[in-house]
């Protein structure tokens, strides 16, 4: 019941990517690591552009600063040169708590060569062979364990709310089946594994 309608489906899909493996694109800003805005303020020190919204400011608070330092260049680094956030960071009604991640010297713009009155492209993608079967191990590492959570999470949904989450009709009658990936499918396309 399930094949033929995704067979259907793949065959308006096209399944390989016609852009090179490795590219250009424009590389992201802030420590947020999004796209460059026209609300944005330059650090004097590290070259990197930050959204006014990111670090607390506006557009006249960026006007009346004439040397301004980012959250990282007003921290000392540590002997491997890597450096934390030291200014507050809005929150705004958010539920998860927004952070700066740590940032290395060698991986600030001024270090990595960028002009900041032009934008800037980086390359990515995969770099050799190499590259690409560690990026393939890590993307299977993280399905795996992925679909390990989701099987936990219907093992305890069986537990907890008994066999009739899980009944199937067969030619001996009603029976239970085993938590097993199509299980899981059934039970993540019903909604019951969302909160896991």
């Amino acid at each position: 019941m399930k094949v033929i309608p995704a067979t259907a489906k793949l065959q308006s899909v096209v399944l390989l990517n016609p852009d090179p493996i490795r590219h250009e694109r424009e590389r992201k800003y802030c420590f947020c690591k999004t796209n460059a805005t026209k609300e944005m303020i330059l650090c004097d020190d590290c070259h990197e552009w930050y959204h006014f919204k990111c670090v607390g400011m506006d557009e006249e608070g960026a006007a009346g600063s004439e040397a301004w330092q980012c959250g990282y260049c007003v921290d000392e680094p540590d002997e491997d040169g890597n450096r934390s956030w030291k200014l507050d960071i809005p929150q705004g009604k958010r539920k998860k708590k927004r952070t700066a991640p740590d940032r290395n010297d060698d991986d600030n713009p001024k270090a990595l060569g960028y002009d900041p009155d032009k934008r800037s492209k980086i390359e990515v993608g995969p770099k050799d062979w190499d590259d690409i079967k560690r990026i393939t191990a890590e993307g299977g590492k993280k399905i795996n364990l992925e679909e390990e959570r989701k099987k936990k999470k219907a093992e305890k949904l069986v537990k907890e709310l008994g066999h009739h989450i899980v009944d199937e009709m067969t030619s001996a009658g009603l029976a239970m089946r085993n938590v097993d990936g199509p299980l899981v499918d059934d039970l993540e396309e019903l909604g019951f594994l969302d909160d896991a």
